[in-house]
């Protein structure tokens, strides 16, 4: 089975009936080139005889996120540890940018609510950013080891 794309933080939710037995449960996810070797999960099922239906999650690590509203980025600071992907999403009707200031990572013109950006802090470090369009939008993502 083929979900839609699921955003960062997002959840699918799949309930079905099946006999007893042992199922592996594969969840796969794209990379930008369309391969999915490297992401996703694997998982064991089992469904003993005359179980009662129980779902169980194991808990999901929220995705380090900022808001782009009121021509704000918020936080203002984000810390994360190394290996992080960041995401940001434009809450406001009007057009923003991502731009580092040292030039190592900027947005597509992120035109409309809901647009997201996103990129991974492979390196600890202090990452200044600001709006190309509105240039007094200034925040920071703070990267440790």
């Amino acid at each position: 089975m083929r979900t839609r794309l699921i955003p960062p933080g997002g959840v699918a939710e799949l309930v079905v009936q099946l006999p007893p037995g042992v199922y592996e449960v594969d969840c796969y996810v794209e990379d930008d080139a369309g391969e999915h070797d490297e992401l996703g999960m694997e998982n064991i099922l089992t469904v003993r005889e005359d179980a009662p239906l129980l779902l169980v999650s194991p808990p999901v690590a929220p995705v380090p996120a900022v808001s782009i509203k009121s021509f704000a980025f918020v936080p203002e600071v984000l810390e994360v540890k190394a290996g992080t992907v960041v995401v940001w999403t434009n809450e406001d009707p009007v057009p923003h940018t991502v731009v580092a200031e040292d030039g190592s990572f900027i947005s597509q013109l992120l035109f409309g609510q809901n647009l997201s950006f996103s990129r991974e802090f492979s390196l600890p470090g202090a990452y200044q950013y600001f709006c190309s369009i509105h240039p007094t939008m200034r925040a920071q993502v703070v990267v440790s080891p």
